[in-house]
């Protein structure tokens, strides 16, 4: 079988098995290393891939191929069953200019990963997560008003027909590039900021950031982004307004969605000029 990107022989699953069964203190981390280093599983840089391998793990005991040992520590969004305090953000109704800079800021520690998720929480109708496979965080930040809200980017949804076809994707190429592909997860931009063009501009400086963040971290050049659009509740006139192309609708529940047999817009963004010579 094919997961993630890589193929899982009977040989490979035994070895994983092998290696559950006698690694008392084995942890889920120290067996992604592991994994990377058994299929040479490595990006471009030449590191491995050990959130593409913890994710492969994951759907394989999700499927009942294996059995993973319990996690040894928690993610942040899970290690308090308490609910997040609300976030309530500055209030500014004015002009770009007005506003001055803005800038994003990457969510590095403790600190900013709870400001992220609690804005999340609070204002986003996904909530904070958790996010699918790799993956970047940002708050979005004005020197002069403070934090107005926050994006996440993660991996591209496996299989989606509209982007397919448009692409011009054979089963074999998506596969092969599907790493390529990067997903617009989460966009927000605080209630209480009334500021026009705030979003486009705010998606201009994301779609560049991203590009050399995501290079830099899993040694893949992003060269298309995808992102979906709850067309009930949103227009989707920021990501139009940032070039984004609509390419159609959902044929239903997306992985990362609350509720079920919702449909939503699918909306692209290609970064390079080659970028469907670099997919097909």
């Amino acid at each position: 079988m094919q997961i993630c990107g890589h193929v899982f022989t009977p040989s490979i699953l035994g070895r994983i098995r092998e290696r559950l069964s006698v690694g008392a203190d084995l942890s889920r981390s120290a067996l992604s290393r592991e994994l990377c280093r058994w299929l040479n599983w490595r990006g471009a840089n030449g590191r491995l891939q050990e959130v593409r391998a913890r994710k492969a793990l994951l759907e394989l005991d999700r499927r009942g191929l294996i059995e993973l040992p319990p996690p040894h520590r928690l993610p942040p969004q899970q290690r308090d069953d308490a609910p997040l305090e609300p976030w309530q953000g500055p209030r500014f109704s004015g002009t770009l200019a007005e506003l001055g800079g803005v800038e994003l800021v990457a969510v590095t520690g403790e600190e900013l990963s709870l400001l992220w998720r609690r804005m999340m929480a609070t204002h986003h109708p996904q909530g904070a997560g958790p996010l699918c496979g790799a993956q970047r965080r940002y708050l979005i930040h004005s020197p002069q008003m403070g934090w107005l809200g926050g994006l996440a980017f993660s991996g591209s949804a496996w299989h989606l027909r509209e982007r397919d076809r448009w692409i011009g994707w054979s089963p074999q190429a998506r596969r092969a590039n599907l790493s390529r592909v990067v997903a617009n997860s989460r966009f927000l931009l605080l209630p209480s900021i009334q500021v026009p063009h705030l979003g486009s501009h705010v998606l201009a400086l994301a779609s560049r950031q991203v590009v050399a963040d995501w290079t830099r971290d899993y040694g893949q050049a992003p060269v298309l982004l995808e992102t979906f659009v709850d067309e009930t509740q949103f227009a989707g006139t920021v990501y139009r307004a940032a070039n984004w192309q609509r390419l159609g609708q959902t044929s239903g529940r997306g992985r990362q969605d609350r509720g079920a047999g919702v449909s939503k817009a699918v909306y692209a963004l290609p970064l390079t000029p080659n970028w469907r010579s670099v997919l097909c």
